[in-house]
């Protein structure tokens, strides 16, 4: 038996309390009943899939290293992790038929028309979902996407707010924000989620996002909404997108691995499945991948890896300079190794494991 889990969450480890649960309700004997019950008055079927399992198997590295210290140290010993893949299906039909040929096979304006394509794509979607007149959302301006289901540690709303004068203001002019004067760095972001209405963290992160859009008109687009064609066409056409989790809290976190398919640059925290692959971009010699906040409650410094997204887009808008198009395609490239095959490849070797015929000899490794 082997038992994946998504997320070190205590809110997704599916437990009962008191008058919620009976245990004769559930048609088991009572030998599993310590099992179900590890202490009084709460079923705990995520400590029964734990108990039960051959294996465990986590969504990451960090997500193995959180569960082992701190969700089921228990059974450490039975815990490993294999990363989260993603489909090539999440690639814009373009690249993928270039994709069997490798990402050399096409030109940078080749490269950047497709991705263009992506982007009309999400814009004029995001003016459908925000009720804006097609056409609104300035197409030449860099874009950035945070489309994500809300949970608390997902840090989706303060860091933005105390610097969002700054991210919405255009180059070149200086304003105030929370975190003092800063330079205005002409980002649009297209903000997205629909929180639970028991979830008043992120409810609160609504009523912030609505209050605050209409003083940044068409520059912040705050969509109170989730959907998969959403996701979809944020993660094939934002110009950046933006996950920055409280470090030791994400699973793995995916969006950024589909937009990595689509040559989109990722601002990440550093925790999750992102510290695996990530790279940060170096202009001078043109290698890396994507930008790190590097202190993951800390404004200034979401400022600061948007600065550098923001000088590479204007650079090469303004100026012709190439370093954007080098990140892109160094992010298209490297997104290849993201690929779910060789999740399931990794995955293959757990089962060969769990039916050898003498199991448990050998040490787990996926």
């Amino acid at each position: 038996l082997l038992y994946t889990t998504h997320t070190q969450q205590g809110a997704a480890r599916e437990r009962y309390y008191g008058s919620e649960w009976h245990w004769e309700d559930t048609g088991l004997p009572e030998q599993y009943l310590p099992i179900f019950v590890p202490e009084p008055g709460m079923c705990d079927f995520s400590h029964a899939i734990s108990v039960m399992a051959h294996v465990i198997n986590a969504v990451s590295r960090e997500h193995e290293e959180v569960t082992k210290s701190s969700v089921y140290p228990t059974f450490a010993a039975k815990t490993t992790s294999v990363t989260n893949g993603v489909s090539k299906l999440w690639q814009l039909g373009a690249f993928q038929a270039h994709a069997a040929g490798g990402f050399v096979s096409f030109t940078d304006e080749e490269m950047l028309a497709i991705h263009h394509q992506g982007k009309e794509n999400f814009l004029s979607m995001a003016e459908r979902y925000a009720g804006i007149p097609q056409g609104t959302l300035d197409r030449n301006k860099l874009w950035g996407g945070m489309i994500r289901r809300p949970a608390a540690y997902k840090n989706m709303y303060e860091p933005v707010r105390k610097i969002l004068p700054a991210i919405c203001a255009d180059r070149g002019h200086v304003v105030m924000t929370e975190c003092g004067e800063l330079e205005g760095l002409g980002v649009g972001l297209v903000v997205g989620f629909l929180p639970s209405p028991n979830d008043g963290i992120c409810r609160s992160w609504l009523e912030g996002y609505m209050a605050l859009a209409p003083y940044h008109r068409n520059k912040l687009v705050y969509i109170p909404d989730y959907s998969f064609e959403l996701v979809e066409a944020g993660t094939a056409g934002s110009d950046f997108w933006v996950e920055i989790p409280l470090v030791g809290h994400e699973g793995c976190g995916t969006s950024g691995r589909q937009c990595a398919r689509n040559g989109i640059p990722t601002i990440s925290t550093m925790g999750g499945g992102n510290i695996e692959w990530m790279r940060e971009f170096d202009p001078e010699t043109g290698e890396g991948n994507g930008f790190f906040m590097k202190i993951d409650t800390d404004p200034l410094s979401l400022y600061s890896a948007m600065k550098e997204v923001s000088d590479l887009y204007y650079a090469h808008r303004d100026e012709g300079n190439m370093n954007y198009l080098r990140l892109m395609r160094n992010v298209l490239e490297d997104g290849e190794s993201l690929d779910v095959k060789y999740a399931i490849r990794k995955y293959e070797r757990i089962f060969e494991y769990l039916t050898r015929p003498v199991f448990g000899t050998e040490e787990l490794v996926a």
